[in-house]
């Protein structure tokens, strides 16, 4: 009787913890969950146990003590049928925390191991942002390409998509950036990144002091995309090109419009300090001790 009763009282600790996890009371699912595996050391149900802790202490943003278990539970119990959930917890909590390197690591052990997780896009994805964040862009690029092989076509296809492009450029390999940005823009023109990608692009040929080009693509993504957030830096940048070029007259309106246009822009002083430039440029010297 007395070892009947321990395991309903067991079970009831088990039960009641999980069902605070699923509830989101994660820090109160802790003690019912920690008293459950205290007490019951060899219980088969201990992974069990173990993962939905896991789960309470990562979702609490307890993230060192998240990591600690999910470790267990791959270390422990490499038949449990949570290993795959625990991977991916893993793999976040150490993304979450910035140590990106164990992120990756942990990533790629769970798409060698599953790889057909429900999971995998989301795991490559971030796998890849882990990549980029430490500056190792081929290894992000491949780990992008490996989730668009899976699923081209949702979201996270989008952003890995772009990212790819981001990267060529971050590693200076602009031709292909390009290529890549042009190609992205005309294939999800009503992209969230469009616009990005457009001044991505501009910004390239403004870098190679290709001015005339990067002026096109700066008109290309203000007429393509009236609304961006991007539309004052392209006009701003404009404005350096034709500097950059000595066509002050040019350079001045373009600055001029960001004054008159976005007086409350943080670069519309930046602008008119620009025009004064153009305007000592010029001989106009009195002009521009007036503005």
């Amino acid at each position: 009787f007395l070892v009947k009763k321990n395991w309903y009282l067991a079970e009831s600790r088990l039960k009641q913890g999980i069902a605070l996890v699923n509830n989101a009371r994660y820090k109160e699912a802790i003690p019912p969950l920690q008293s459950f595996i205290a007490d019951n050391r060899k219980d088969n149900r201990l992974d069990e146990a173990i993962f939905w802790m896991s789960e309470a202490y990562y979702r609490s943003d307890m993230l060192n003590n998240s990591i600690d278990n999910y470790q267990s539970i791959i270390r422990r119990f490499p038949e449990s049928k949570r290993i795959e959930e625990a991977y991916y917890g893993l793999g976040w909590s150490y993304f979450r925390l910035k140590r990106f390197k164990e992120s990756s690591e942990t990533f790629d052990n769970m798409i060698k191991a599953y790889p057909k997780s429900k999971f995998a896009v989301e795991v490559l994805a971030r796998q890849g942002d882990g990549y980029y964040v430490l500056k190792q862009f081929s290894k992000a690029i491949d780990s992008y390409q490996k989730a668009l092989k899976i699923d081209s076509k949702n979201e996270e296809a989008l952003y890995c998509n772009y990212q790819i492009c981001h990267a060529y450029y971050k590693m200076g390999s602009y031709e292909q950036a390009v290529t890549n940005l042009l190609n992205f823009v005309k294939k999800y023109p009503n992209s969230s990144y469009s616009d990005n990608a457009l001044y991505l692009v501009g910004w390239i040929r403004f870098q190679q002091k290709n001015y005339h080009e990067a002026i096109q693509n700066f008109r290309f993504l203000m007429d393509a995309y009236p609304s961006s957030s991007l539309i004052v830096q392209a006009r701003y940048t404009i404005g350096d090109s034709y500097y950059n070029l000595a066509n002050f007259d040019a350079a001045i309106a373009s600055y001029k419009e960001i004054v008159e246009k976005y007086p409350s822009s943080p670069l519309a002083p930046d602008a008119l300090r620009s025009m004064q430039f153009c305007l000592e440029a010029l001989g106009r010297t009195d002009e521009a001790l007036r503005i």
